[in-house]
Parts: C-alpha cells; sequence; structure tokens
C-alpha cells in the first residue's frame, strides 16, 4: 500500500527533489527510463534528506542505520580518508532509489584494494568492525529495474573500485535475491555468504502468555532476581531516560566501564570515536523521537543499560550493559523483560534484538532473521584476489570456531590496550 501511494507523495514535492539532488533544469523524464546521479559531497548529502526520507518511508529495508540521521552523522564521525559516493535513482515521479555507498581504501596484509562500502558498515581502524548492523540499498519503487540500473552503473565504473562490499543484508531483500544475476549480466564476479542472525520477539498475544512459555524469563524466575537486587539498594527503572539524553548517555557509560564488555574489550561506548559519534546521533533521533534510552539503578548507583532505536512501531536493541557487581541479580534480564512489557503495553509489533545470536538473546526470541553479505568484484586481478584474501579466506575462518575464538581473542585484546590509553 505505501508502494502505491509513494508516487502521490512524490508528485508535491518533486521541485524539491530536483533542487537537493542537484539535478539539471526541469526536464521530461520518460516514464519507461531512470536517471541516475551521485552524490559526492557532505553538503550534498545533508541536502538530500527531504528526498531521503521519501525513499527511505517506502523502502522495503527501512532500518535506522539507513536513517537520514544515522548516515550523516556517521559520515561525519568517520567519514576521513574515504570518498561519498550516493547514488541515487530517479524517475518521472521523483528520487525511487539510494544506493548509500563510500569509496574506501582497504589492505589484508600487504595487498591494498578499494572497496565500495554501504555507509556504516566499513570496518573502523580502532573497532575492527562497523557499527550498523542491518543495511541494504533504499528501494522504494520499480525495485528491480532501479538494482538493475545501479548495478550497471557499477560494473561502467569499474576502473574506480576493486570489491562492492555489501554486509547484513537481509536474505529476504531484492538485493539479495536479485544481485547474484544482474551481477552475471553485467560481468561482475559475485560471491556471497551469510554473515549474522538476528533473533526477534514478536509481540503478539499477550505478555503473561508469552512468559509462561520463556524458560529462564517466567514470572517466578524475574520476581525472584528483582528481590536479589532489591536487596542491594532502591531499585529504579526509567525507561524513557532519553528525555534528558545528555545524562542518559553519561549513565550508560559507566555501566559500561564496569560490565564484562570493559573486560573483554568489546564495550562500544568506551572508544572514543564511538561516543563522540552517539553524542552527534542522539540528539538527531530524540528530535524525532527515533530514540531510546532505558536505565536500571540499584541505591543511586546505575545497575545496567540499554540503548536502541524506536520506529515502525518497533525497539531495535543496540547496545546494553549491566554492573558486574549485581551479576547475580541479572539487572539487564530485568530491564529487559520491563521494556518488552512496556511495549507490549504501548501495543508495538517487535522488539529486534539485531545482529548476534548470544545465549541470552535465546531465552527471549521467538523467531530469527538472517542477513547475507554479498562481495562483487570488478573482474581484474587486483579485485579477484583481494575477494579471495579478504572474503573468501574470513569466511573459511569463521567455519572453523577454534581459529575464531582465537581471532576474537586476539581482536579484543587490541581493543582492551586502545581503551586503557582513554
Amino acid at each position: 500500500m505505501i508502494e502505491h501511494a509513494l508516487p502521490q507523495v512524490l508528485r508535491s514535492r518533486r521541485a524539491l527533489a530536483r533542487d537537493t539532488l542537484r539535478l539539471d533544469a526541469p526536464r521530461q523524464v520518460r516514464p519507461d527510463r531512470l536517471q541516475l546521479s551521485a552524490v559526492t559531497s557532505a553538503a550534498a548529502l545533508k541536502s538530500l534528506k527531504p528526498a531521503w526520507d521519501l525513499v527511505f518511508s517506502a523502502s522495503e529495508t527501512a532500518t535506522p542505520f539507513l536513517s537520514h540521521e544515522w548516515v550523516t552523522s556517521w559520515w561525519e564521525s568517520f567519514g576521513t580518508h574515504q570518498e561519498l559516493y550516493v547514488l541515487v535513482v530517479e524517475d518521472e515521479l521523483g528520487p525511487a532509489a539510494i544506493a548509500p555507498l563510500a569509496r574506501a581504501h582497504r589492505a589484508v596484509g600487504p595487498w591494498r584494494y578499494r572497496a565500495l562500502e554501504i555507509l556504516g558498515t566499513g570496518r573502523l581502524r580502532f573497532l575492527g568492525m562497523g557499527l550498523a548492523n542491518r543495511t541494504d540499498f533504499l528501494l522504494a519503487r520499480r525495485r528491480d529495474e532501479c538494482l538493475e540500473k545501479i548495478v550497471r552503473h557499477l560494473a561502467a565504473e569499474r576502473r574506480h573500485w576493486d570489491v562492492v562490499d555489501l554486509r547484513f543484508i537481509p536474505e529476504e531483500s531484492t538485493t539479495a535475491r536479485r544481485l547474484a544475476d544482474l551481477a552475471r549480466l553485467a560481468g561482475l564476479g559475485h560471491a556471497r555468504e551469510r554473515c549474522a542472525e538476528s533473533p526477534y520477539v514478536t509481540l503478539a498475544g499477550s505478555y503473561e502468555d508469552y512468559l509462561a512459555q520463556r524458560r529462564g524469563t517466567s514470572r517466578r524466575s524475574l520476581q525472584r532476581k528483582a528481590c536479589h537486587l532489591a536487596a542491594r539498594g532502591e531499585v529504579r527503572w526509567d525507561l524513557a531516560a532519553e528525555q534528558d539524553a545528555s545524562r542518559a548517555f553519561e549513565a550508560c557509560i559507566v555501566t559500561s566501564r564496569g560490565s564484562w564488555k570493559a573486560e573483554e574489550g568489546s564495550a562500544l561506548l568506551l572508544h572514543p570515536g564511538v561516543r563522540e559519534f552517539w553524542r552527534r546521533l542522539a540528539p538527531r533521533l530524540a528530535a524525532t523521537g527515533g530514540l531510546y534510552v532505558a536505565l536500571a539503578t540499584v541505591g543511586g548507583k546505575s545497575a545496567a543499560h540499554e540503548l536502541g532505536f524506536r520506529m515502525d512501531g518497533k525497539l531495535w536493541a543496540y547496545d546494553s550493559a549491566y554492573q558486574r557487581e549485581f551479576a547475580h541479580a541479572s539487572p539487564g534480564t530485568q530491564l529487559t523483560a520491563k521494556l518488552l512489557e512496556g511495549a507490549w503495553a504501548s501495543g508495538l509489533s517487535e522488539y529486534d534484538f539485531m545482529r548476534g545470536k548470544e545465549a541470552y538473546k535465546r531465552t527471549w526470541e521467538t523467531g530469527v532473521r538472517a542477513e547475507t553479505q554479498i562481495v562483487l568484484d570488478s573482474g581484474s586481478v587486483r579485485a579477484r584476489a583481494a575477494r579471495a584474501l579478504a572474503y573468501d579466506a574470513k569466511w573459511a575462518l569463521k567455519r572453523r570456531p577454534l581459529l575464531l575464538r582465537a581471532q576474537r581473542r586476539a581482536a579484543g585484546l587490541i581493543n582492551k590496550m586502545v581503551l586503557g590509553q582513554c
């Protein structure tokens, strides 16, 4: 229904969209043709917001990591040493699709290559991974045609890149279903691997019935843990802490410092670059109602936090932590339960844990989504070598759990060294 309604919205804003995209003087676009333009400057990306929001609202993959607020905040924080390359596809009604790409210079050992990546997914030097959990091309209308237009353009410009690295693409999306065939027709190499699983909770029926079916998170179990926590002091649950975003964010940092994640070097908010990114992003999301922060305090001391997004009638959990001194009372589990109960009461449809199938998520999940990584190569010797070394070899490593755990421990040690200098 949204896809059919979108053209009427775009008709009334066509002039604005044309100015935003810095297109040529007003012209007639043939109904059977698509036009593609590239946005390559931060100023143009910022001015693209009205058209971006319209395409985003009708895209089949509209996640918080594809919102204009996220993308611009990420670029302002981490865009140094990269080149913006956002592709906008337009038909007679205005913008119909956006490929939010950036070109980065990557290396695996001494081998260097040029990668086109979806904004927010590229590895950050100090973190070893990207920040976005689920991405895609924004395809609002004429999806197959727009995707083909993007692939043909990339093929025509292949001298400017070696690989196109598309991470965390939903397996059911148009991109995941059609890209292999389109790449083959355009003469591009193609490979893919499932890269993540994302548990979620469908908020159907009643909360009480849901809890009754959960092992380890039943009402009785939660009450017992609540008693353990109350024995340490007055317990307060603030499920709307984002209303005082600055105070809430600082409380999240305090919780992270006392968590097991700090011990292993995986606490996101303890990295200076990530902190600055969130300080830039949080006010923009809060202004649109797209941010939530939940806090648990015991005796006035921060015990647990959860930071995430509110969008499309769903909660999208992004970062959470709890103080190790309260581990016996599972404050993180209790906070999740409070959020779920509140989401049910508010009539929301889903709670999405997003990337990662950690054990604690399995106690809550009612379903799991899969995301895939898709890599195109330009066909050159350098491109094929880059794909073999940077992707095929890494995917083979993931199939060997012992080697993967060793790699993660090494990454954690490096992160702890970085955090120790903060």
